[in-house]
């Protein structure tokens, strides 16, 4: 097996390697590239493709050199995930934050890191220990740069770690499913706030000395208050994003009772007889006024120098009958 790194055609190296398989002597590449789902997954994660706007197929496709039929298998697990919606005849586009959504996840899944910490205290090695810290003082350099997407990167490491330190495949796998809907979210929290970032690199170090000294119920308490700091940020953005009209009742409106006396037709402020309604009906051609007796009441019928003096008031009697 061969991995090599595809390039764009602008001739930049391709965000992920592509997978070349031998078959009878000659190269195959196979229909989805290993790593396109972690591409676009991260696209998301880091706002490039914004909640709620359509997915650039063609662009994609551009960019990753494929075609469509692996981007499209791509994006159907990417919708499984919460990611991506997928469109009838439409296409996809990437899923909103939805607050309520986003409060039950951050509660389970802040369960789930809770509990994980508390299990790697008693069964976590000296040695993953270690890793852990190694981990901690990369992600801090890459704080003091302010290089976010790599700080993340090992953030979500060091967190990674201490769910599979927990030994609880059931946990791992659960923490696993659900996880991946919140990455945005977490990765938004530090870019929204910078004072948020700062405070999360210093419970980092609270998480980290909690875990060296193994301290089951602190550090349990300090990943699940470290989640739910992260989470009232998001929720304090979606909140200021919404507008306050959206999702509550609109006042019904009140029909003119002036105006449905006069059936539908508006008075005019002097008091004259109301407007007629415009319709897709001709227009009266221009001439003398003409009168008809019918039996009744003479109808007019509007002359040129009415429709001149106001197009939308074309004073109107009752039809003649036949």
């Amino acid at each position: 097996m061969n991995i090599s790194m595809r390039k764009t055609r602008e001739g930049a190296p391709g965000p992920f390697p592509q997978v070349e398989t031998q078959e009878g002597g000659q190269s195959r590449t196979g229909s989805l590239h290993v790593g396109l789902l972690d591409a676009l997954r991260e696209l998301i994660n880091h706002g490039d493709l914004a909640p709620g706007a359509r997915v650039p197929e063609r662009s994609l496709c551009d960019r990753f050199s494929i075609s469509r039929t692996p981007l499209r298998e791509a994006l159907k697990v990417l919708a499984a995930e919460g990611l991506i919606e997928l469109l009838p005849n439409r296409g996809a586009r990437v899923a909103t934050l939805d607050d309520s959504n986003l409060t039950n996840l951050f509660e389970v899944i802040g369960i789930l890191e809770g509990e994980a910490g508390r299990l790697s205290c008693a069964r976590m090695s000296d040695a993953a220990i270690a890793e852990v810290q190694a981990l901690h003082y990369r992600m801090y350099a890459h704080f003091l740069r302010e290089e976010l997407p790599e700080y993340f990167a090992l953030n979500q490491k060091i967190h990674q770690a201490i769910i599979d330190g927990a030994g609880n495949d059931v946990l791992v796998a659960t923490h696993r499913t659900l996880a991946g809907r919140i990455v945005r979210a977490r990765y938004m929290s530090n870019r929204l706030r910078p004072d948020r970032w700062r405070a999360a690199i210093a419970e980092h170090e609270q998480i980290l000395d909690a875990l060296v000294r193994r301290d089951a119920d602190q550090l349990a308490r300090i990943l699940s208050d470290h989640l739910r700091n992260k989470r009232d940020i998001i929720m304090e953005h979606i909140r200021e994003a919404v507008p306050e009209s959206v999702g509550k009742p609109q006042p019904r409106r009140r029909r003119n009772p002036r105006a449905a006396a006069t059936n539908g037709l508006a008075p005019k402020v002097d008091g004259s007889k109301p407007a007629a309604r415009r319709t897709g009906r001709p227009r009266a051609a221009a001439g003398p006024a003409l009168s008809q007796e019918t039996g009744s009441a003479p109808v007019i019928i509007a002359t040129a120098s009415d429709i001149e003096h106001d197009l939308g008031s074309i004073t109107v009697s009752r039809r003649p009958s036949r």
